[in-house]
């Protein structure tokens, strides 16, 4: 778990396309559900 939390402040430039590519995923993981 640190680790990953130190490669996420290393990586804070690229935290929105993260939360966006979750949220992508989260999404369609939804419609497929459905």
């Amino acid at each position: 778990m640190t680790h990953a939390r130190e490669t996420r402040l290393h990586d804070a430039s690229n935290f929105d396309d993260f939360m966006l590519a979750a949220v992508s995923a989260m999404l369609i993981a939804a419609i497929l559900v459905v």
